[in-house]
Parts: C-alpha cells; structure tokens; sequence
C-alpha cells in the first residue's frame, strides 16, 4: 500500500502560513491529526513497472483504450470495436505500464511496415516521403489514464520503442496525430516533420466525428534518432527507475525481415483480417 505524506499547515509569528511535514503516526482520516492540528495528505508517487504485453491481455488492453478515447477532446468514436486488440497487436509489440497494484496506467503500440503499399494502408494514405526507408515503424493505439496525463509515461513509452527502433536499424518512424494533441509540442522538438492528412477531418473508420485537424508525423532516426533519444532520456530519467521495463524487449517479435511480408500477407488472406488502414485505422495518436 502507497504510504501517505502528511503535512501541518502551522501559523507562523508572522502571521503566515507555512506547511512542516509530520510523522505518519500523527495522521487520521478526514484532515486532523490525532493531535488536533490540520494537515493536508498527499500519496505518494505511485511507482511500477513497464511490460511487453500480449494477446493474453487483450481484454484488458482493450478496455483500457475504449476507457480513454471516450474522454477525448480530438474525435470522437462510433465504433469503439476499433480500438480492440487486433492482428496488429499480435505482429507488434505493445507496450504497457502498469501500477503495483497491476492497473494500467499507460499503453502504445508498435507495428512493422515492410514496404510502401503496407505503410499506405496502415496510414490510410500516400506515404509523405519522397523516398521511405523500409522496414519502419508505426507508433500508434496510445493512450494514458487520466490521472496520470501529467506523468510523462507517453514519453516513456516512446522511449522504449524508438530505442529499439533505432536498434533494429529502423530509419523512419511514423505516426497519426491530432494536431492539438498535446504531445505534438514535443514531438516537434524531438525532430518529428508533420504532414497534414489528405482526408484531413474527414476520417472514416469507426470516428464519429474528428475535432482537429489530423497530420502523419515522420521521425528520420538516421538524423535526429540520437538527440531524440537524448532529449527523452532526460525527460523521462526518474520514470525508468519508478516503472522499470520488467522485460528486455525481445526484437526477434518484432520482424524485419523480407520473407515475413509473405507470411504477414497469407495470414491476412486466411483469417480475411484488412491491414492497418482499411478496416481498422490508425486512428490513436502516437
């Protein structure tokens, strides 16, 4: 159980107000301490840790997102079976950081794009580039509790999988994002170059309705890979050690290799599942 900082709000000579912590044995429900002087409680900063998670946590994946994107100022979704675990989810890698108790506080998603024609149906549009580099990476499905929007665990979570993007020699990483999105702002100072969608608001797919406008975001690793992971290793520095990755993250999961498109395409075929854009679109910000 989280431990409680307690605090006495004590008069001064002065007559201001300053607040001292106390010793938790001084603390009670309801804002006094068995003493009789007022404090404020604060919890303290939840900690735990970061998973590779897997189709055995797709309920719960699944929920968490559909929990999220209900509260979204951006768009809004008709079909919330959009945001389910997929086929998607089965051949990337998701990512999710999880409080001692087990809760989600935080989930993104990474997908392989193998070729241009793969990358253009995962966006749901002409790859912006004039000249893509093969295999990249698609960051998507992100979402963040509520109460913890102001953590930084976004970051975290782009972190760990840009590392291992650029470890697997991955040059562009892409994105769909809202252009009021928050995370915008810093995405931009990490190197990501925006491109507005051609369908713009017009975004079919399970939205009712888009409330910003919606851009593909591009990040050439080649060029601003380490000063990206410079500037969000610093940012995120005190969370790696709060929500430790519990795993290394296994590349072999993530496949890059020529012959998988064969294989990723068959399974598509066999299962009649769409790929990224068609049937079930990208349409969670990275």
């Amino acid at each position: 159980m989280a431990s409680i900082q307690c605090f006495q709000e004590v008069t001064t000579p002065n007559g201001s107000s300053t607040a001292i912590a106390t010793p938790p044995a001084a603390a009670s429900v309801g804002g006094f301490a068995r003493n009789g002087v007022r404090h404020r409680e604060q919890p303290a900063a939840v900690t735990g840790s970061t998973h590779v998670v897997t189709r055995a946590d797709a309920a719960a994946i699944s929920q968490f997102r559909q929990a999220q994107y209900r509260r979204s100022a951006d768009l809004t979704i008709a079909d919330e079976s959009v945001l389910m675990w997929d086929h998607n989810d089965d051949f990337g890698i998701v990512l999710a950081v999880r409080a001692q108790d087990r809760s989600i506080l935080a989930t993104m998603r990474a997908e392989s794009l193998l070729d241009v024609q793969h990358a253009a149906r995962a966006l749901d549009c002409p790859v912006p580039l004039a000249t893509p580099m093969f295999p990249a990476m698609l960051l998507g499905r992100a979402a963040t509790r509520a109460d913890c929007e102001k953590l930084g665990l976004n970051s975290l979570l782009r972190f760990h999988l840009l590392s291992l993007a650029r470890e697997r020699g991955v040059r562009h990483v892409y994105g769909r994002v809202y252009g009021e999105a928050a995370r915008t702002h810093l995405m931009r100072s990490l190197g990501y170059t925006f491109f507005p969608h051609p369908k713009g608001a017009a975004v079919s797919g399970g939205t009712a309705g888009v409330h910003s406008p919606l851009h593909v975001a591009v990040l050439d690793l080649e060029r601003h890979g380490e000063s990206a992971l410079g500037a969000l290793g610093v940012r995120v520095n005190g969370l790696l050690t709060r929500f430790p990755l519990a795993e290394q993250l296994r590349s072999e999961r993530f496949t890059f290799v020529e012959t998988s498109l064969e294989l990723f395409l068959r399974h598509l075929s066999n299962e009649a599942l769409p790929l990224g854009g068609t049937g079930h679109p990208a349409i969670c910000a990275p």
